[in-house]
C-alpha cells in the first residue's frame, strides 16, 4: 500500500528501510516520504520506530469538476482589467498541479513550457483551468483568461506531497493553483505540514487549493465528526499558508455541494470565495489569475515579489462580504474583489513588519473622512506544525486596531462541534487559532489609527507579518459592471453588478447610441442580484442608476448581436469565408491567429472574402461601426468544417424498385453560374438538369427513368469566371427484369458473388456440370452476397427460380 511517512531524522529513516521499501516521492525540507510497503510491515515495523512521526494513507487526487463557462464580473476582475490596462500577467509565472493542459490548446500558445514534473497525461480539467487563469481569448472571447499574457506550466498531482523548491526558484514561479481533492480528511496530515514548511522556506510562494466539492459529506473522524461541516477534501487543504477557495453559481450562492469548513482544529477555512459555476475548481483558478495580476502590479511598484502573506492579506482586506453579514465557514472572510485589491497595491495601503518574542509593530493607517467601512487584514506565514498536532497554531501573532482610547479586536468565529456554535455571528475576540487577524470597522471615525502587532511567543527568533487595508468610501452607489471595456453579446442575460451604501431603491434606464432614455425597470432593490437581457442591436450603450434623485452613469460599452463564421468552400487554391451580415455594421474585421494572439488581416464591406492559400488555419471575424469593434466571432479551424470546393456531398441511391433518388449538397452559392447534373446510360452521357442555385445549397431529385446496368451520375458546377468543379461519379447498379448480374466472374478467393437482381424472393440456385445442386439461396433484396468459398474449382451453373420453382433464367459461373 502506498502511505505518506514522516520521520525525525531523514538520514536515518533512508538508512533504516534502504532495501525494505520503495520511495515514490519526497519532501526532504519537512522529513516527509511517498513510500510503498505491506500493510503488516507498516503496522509492525514503522509504527513503532521512533523516528517515525507520523503516518497517513495517500489518497487519489480527482479534479474537483471544471467548465468553461466563466464570469469574470462577480470578482470585479472586468473592472480591474479596465482600471489596469497594462496588468496581464506577462512577468508572472503559475503552475497548475494537476494533469497537463494542452499545450496544443489555442488559447495558451506559446505560453507554456514542460518539466520534468508535468504529466504524461493530458486532461480537459486542466486545461480549462489553464484557461481560466490565463487564456488568451483566441477560441472566442470567453476564453480570454484573468492573466491573458501569464506563462503556465503544469506539475503531476499523482504526487501530493509539494513539488521540490527548486522547481519554483529555478523557472521563477510563485503562483500554483490546486484544483483537485481527495476525499475528506479531517486532520493536519503529513502533506498539509509539507505544504506549510515550504512556504515557509519560500515566502514568495503561494498555494491556492479549492475547498472541494464534498459538502453532502460529512467526517468519518476528528473534532467535527458525522457533522455535515469540515468536510474539506484533502488534509493538504488544512495547510495554514495556503489559501482556500470556495465558489458561488449563477446563483451567486454557495452552492450546497462545496466544501465547508473550519479546518481539523477550528480555523476559518476556505478563506475566500469567487465564482466557478460547476464547483471550487474553477474558483481557485479564478483567484490564481488575480493573484497573478497583484503580483505584477507589486513588481511594478516595488521593484520586488510581494510575499504570500501580503497577497493573502491584500486579498482577504479588500474581499466583499456575502451571505450572511461577517466571516463564516461557507464564505470565509468574503468575495474575491480583484479592483479592490489592486488598489489597495496601487495606494500602497499595505506593509510588512518583524516581530520578535514579546516583542510588537505598529503600523499607521490613516483613514478620511466619509468613509463607509475600513476593512483590515494581518496575516503571516507560520511555521510548520508537527504532523496530526491537535492545534497547527505555531506562532500566535495577535493584533488590534486603536484610535484615542477605542480599541479593536478581530473577529473570531466559535469552533465547538454543534451546529448552533459552528453557525453563530462571529464575535471581537482574540484569535489564537487563525493565522490571518480581521478587523473591520463601519463608518469610522476620520484619523490615524494604530494597527499593534505582538508576538507573544515565538519559536525562531523574529516573525514576519503582513498587513493590508481597505477604505470603502461612502459614495451612494457605483458601477462595476459593464465598463467601458466589455462587449455585451445581445439577447444573452448578464448579471449587472455595483457597490452600494444606501437604503433607498433605484431606477435603471438604458441610453444606446448617445440618445434618449429608455426606462428598464423600477423600483430596484439594490441589495439583490439584477438580470438584464441586452436588446438585439449593434450600439453603443450606458446604463444610468436614479437613486434619490441622483443619478449614476455606467461607462458606455458596446452591444453586439451574435456573429458566425463559416467557410464557403476549400479549394485547393483558394479558400472562401462567409459571416452573418450585422445590421449597422460599417465594416467587418478579419482576423487569423499569429505567434500568440488573433491579429487584423484586413477589413472589408463585404461578408465573403477569398484568401489565396497557404494560410493559417484559423479565421474570426468582428464587425465595426464608428470607432467600436463588435464582438468576435468564436474562432473556426477551417480545415475541420466540412466545407470542400463548392461540393461537399453529391450521391445517388436506389430508392427503390422504380427510383433513384439524388442528392447535393453545396459548401456555398458563392460565384456559381450554374450547375449541371450529368446521368451516364446505355454509354450515353447527357445532362439530367442544369439550374442556378440562387442561394440554395441543398437539392434532392428523383430519376424514374431506370435502364438496366449501371447508370452514373456527376455533378458540375461552373462558376462566374468559367472554371469547372466536378463531383465525383456515382453510380447505381440497375437489374435487368428477370435476369441477375453476377460480379465478380470468375469468382475471386474468397469465394464471395454478389448477385444483382429483382430479389423479391426468387431463389437463386448453383448447380455443378452433373446438375447437382451446390447451393439453393433465397434473393430478398436487389443486391445479395452468397458464397461459394466450400465448392471446388470448376465450371458452374447459376439458375433463378420463381416462387413456384421454374426456372426463369440461367448463366455459367467459374470458380478458380
Amino acid at each position: 500500500m502506498t502511505i505518506s511517512v514522516s520521520c525525525r531524522d531523514t538520514t536515518l529513516f533512508k538508512h533504516t528501510y534502504r532495501d525494505r521499501i520503495s520511495i515514490t516521492h519526497a519532501y526532504l525540507p519537512a522529513g516527509i516520504y511517498t513510500v510503498t510497503a505491506s500493510h503488516d510491515f507498516i503496522v509492525h515495523v514503522m509504527a513503532n520506530d521512533p523516528n517515525v512521526l507520523f503516518i497517513d494513507i495517500v489518497g487519489k487526487a480527482l479534479p474537483e469538476a471544471g467548465t468553461d463557462f466563466i464570469n469574470q464580473a462577480f470578482n470585479r476582475i472586468n473592472k480591474a482589467q479596465t482600471a489596469f490596462p497594462s496588468l496581464t500577467g506577462q512577468s508572472i509565472t503559475v503552475s497548475i498541479k494537476e494533469l497537463s493542459f494542452d499545450i496544443n490548446n489555442i488559447d495558451i500558445l506559446n505560453r507554456w513550457f514542460t518539466t520534468d514534473l508535468t504529466a504524461t497525461e493530458t486532461s480537459q480539467h486542466a486545461t480549462t483551468m489553464a484557461t481560466i487563469i490565463g487564456g488568451g481569448g483566441n477560441s472566442s472571447p470567453a476564453t480570454k483568461g484573468v492573466a491573458p499574457a501569464v506563462t503556465l506550466t503544469s506539475s503531476d498531482y499523482t504526487n501530493l506531497l509539494p513539488d521540490p523548491n527548486s522547481f519554483f526558484t529555478e523557472h521563477s514561479i510563485t503562483i500554483q493553483n490546486h484544483s483537485y481533492g481527495v476525499d475528506v480528511e479531517n486532520y493536519y496530515g503529513n502533506e498539509a505540514a509539507a505544504y506549510d514548511q515550504q512556504v515557509n522556506n519560500v515566502p514568495a510562494l503561494l498555494h491556492i487549493f479549492s475547498a472541494g466539492n464534498s459538502g453532502r459529506s460529512v467526517p468519518d473522524d476528528g473534532t467535527y465528526k458525522d457533522l455535515p461541516w469540515a468536510n474539506l477534501s484533502g488534509n493538504f487543504k488544512h495547510a495554514k499558508n495556503a489559501i482556500l477557495v470556495t465558489a458561488v453559481d449563477t446563483t451567486l450562492r454557495v452552492n450546497a455541494l462545496n466544501s465547508r469548513g473550519p479546518a481539523y482544529d477550528g480555523r476559518l477555512k476556505p478563506e475566500l470565495t469567487a465564482f466557478g459555476q460547476d464547483g471550487t475548481s474553477d474558483a481557485a483558478a479564478l483567484v490564481s489569475g488575480v493573484t497573478t495580476l497583484l503580483e505584477e502590479e507589486y513588481v511594478d511598484i516595488n521593484g520586488t515579489k510581494p510575499s504570500a502573506a501580503l497577497l493573502k492579506a491584500v486579498l482577504i482586506a479588500s474581499a466583499d462580504d456575502i451571505g450572511e453579514e461577517g466571516i463564516d465557514y461557507t464564505y470565509g472572510y468574503g468575495s474575491v474583489n480583484a479592483y479592490q485589491a489592486l488598489r489597495i497595491i496601487e495606494n500602497k495601503q499595505n506593509s510588512e513588519a518583524i516581530v520578535t518574542s514579546n516583542g510588537q509593530a505598529d503600523i499607521a493607517i490613516t483613514v478620511p473622512a466619509g468613509a463607509s467601512s475600513l476593512r483590515v487584514a494581518v496575516a503571516w506565514t507560520d511555521v510548520a506544525a508537527v504532523p496530526n498536532s491537535a492545534k497547527a497554531l505555531v506562532h500566535d501573532i495577535d493584533a488590534s486596531l486603536s484610535l484615542g482610547g477605542d480599541t479593536w479586536l478581530p473577529w473570531t468565529l466559535r469552533s465547538a462541534p454543534n451546529i448552533d456554535s459552528l453557525t453563530a455571528a462571529p464575535r471581537r475576540r482574540k484569535d489564537h487559532l487563525n493565522t490571518v487577524e480581521y478587523i473591520t470597522l463601519d463608518a469610522p471615525a476620520a484619523g490615524t489609527y494604530t494597527l499593534t502587532i505582538t508576538a507573544p511567543q515565538l519559536t525562531t527568533p523574529q516573525q514576519a507579518v503582513a498587513a493590508a487595508w481597505w477604505i470603502e468610501d461612502r459614495i451612494p452607489f457605483t458601477w462595476d459592471y459593464p465598463t467601458s471595456k466589455d462587449n455585451l453579446e445581445t439577447g444573452r442575460q448578464v448579471n449587472l453588478f455595483w457597490t452600494h451604501h444606501t437604503t433607498a431603491t433605484g431606477k435603471l434606464s438604458l441610453q444606446l447610441n448617445n440618445g434618449s432614455w429608455t426606462s428598464l425597470q423600477q423600483p430596484i432593490d439594490l441589495r439583490q442580484p439584477f438580470h438584464w437581457t441586452p436588446p438585439d442591436t449593434l450600439a453603443t450603450a450606458r446604463l444610468k442608476m436614479e437613486i434619490d434623485g441622483q443619478d449614476y452613469l455606467s461607462d458606455i460599452f458596446t452591444l453586439s448581436p451574435p456573429q458566425a463564421l463559416h467557410v464557403a468552400y476549400n479549394c485547393d487554391d483558394a479558400l472562401a469565408l462567409t459571416w452573418t451580415p450585422v445590421p449597422g455594421a460599417d465594416e467587418y474585421v478579419l482576423y487569423t491567429l499569429g505567434d500568440t494572439y488573433l491579429q487584423k488581416i484586413f477589413t472589408t464591406h463585404d461578408t465573403t472574402t477569398t484568401l489565396t492559400k497557404p494560410i493559417g488555419p484559423y479565421f474570426a471575424v468582428a464587425a465595426r461601426f464608428d470607432t467600436h469593434t463588435a464582438i468576435k466571432s468564436p474562432t473556426i479551424q477551417y480545415t475541420n468544417q466540412g466545407a470542400l470546393c463548392y461540393i461537399n456531398l453529391f450521391e445517388a441511391l436506389r430508392q427503390d424498385n422504380e427510383h433513384v433518388s439524388i442528392q447535393l449538397n453545396l459548401s456555398t452559392w458563392l460565384n456559381i453560374d450554374h450547375v449541371t447534373i450529368y446521368k451516364t446510360a446505355a454509354n450515353q452521357r447527357k445532362a439530367f438538369t442544369t439550374f442556378k442555385p440562387g442561394q440554395k445549397v441543398q437539392f434532392d431529385w428523383t430519376d424514374a427513368s431506370l435502364l438496366p446496368d449501371s447508370m452514373i451520375y456527376e455533378a458540375e458546377v461552373t462558376l462566374t469566371n468559367g472554371a469547372i468543379i466536378r463531383s465525383d461519379k456515382s453510380g447505381v447498379w440497375i437489374e435487368t427484369k428477370g435476369k441477375a448480374e453476377l460480379f465478380p466472374n470468375p469468382v475471386t478467393d474468397n469465394g464471395l458473388v454478389t448477385i444483382l437482381s429483382e430479389g423479391n424472393g426468387v431463389s437463386a440456385r448453383v448447380t455443378d456440370d452433373l446438375g447437382r445442386t451446390m447451393l439453393t439461396q433465397t434473393l430478398f433484396e436487389r443486391t445479395e452476397t452468397i458464397d461459394l468459398s466450400k465448392v471446388k474449382k470448376g465450371l458452374y451453373i447459376l439458375q433463378l427460380l420463381n416462387v413456384e420453382g421454374k426456372v426463369t433464367w440461367s448463366s455459367r459461373i467459374v470458380k478458380y
